[in-house]
């Protein structure tokens, strides 16, 4: 079994729910590993402009940031099948996030 099927078995599905008045909010329901989970509290996910132009959002992440919705073998695979991720995911945003300063290093 590769690294990616492993990752894809040990995934639960998770939710994150912040708002901040006038409409203004972060919003998702995405998978990710217990570890991805644990590894992002702490940190800042930037989403860039999703509220609008100059909006320039971000998050921290707390402990009780990201909610657990199911750990339920039968049920994550029936989200990952149908593709029921929705919304912004502040774990993909860490690492897009990661990817960008690794970059910037490089040069």
């Amino acid at each position: 079994m590769n690294r990616r099927n492993e990752e894809e078995m040990t995934q639960n599905v998770y939710a994150v729910s912040e708002h901040w008045g006038r409409g203004y909010s972060v919003e998702g329901v995405f998978l990710a590993t217990p570890e991805q989970v644990a590894a992002a509290v702490g940190k800042t996910a930037y989403f860039g402009e999703i509220c609008g132009k100059h909006s320039d959002v971000s998050l921290n992440i707390k402990p009780d940031t990201i909610k657990l919705v199911t750990d339920v073998p039968s049920e994550v695979d029936l989200i990952r099948r149908l593709g029921l991720e929705r919304g912004e995911n502040p774990i993909a945003a860490l690492a897009e996030r990661e990817g960008f300063e690794d970059d910037e290093e490089g040069r």
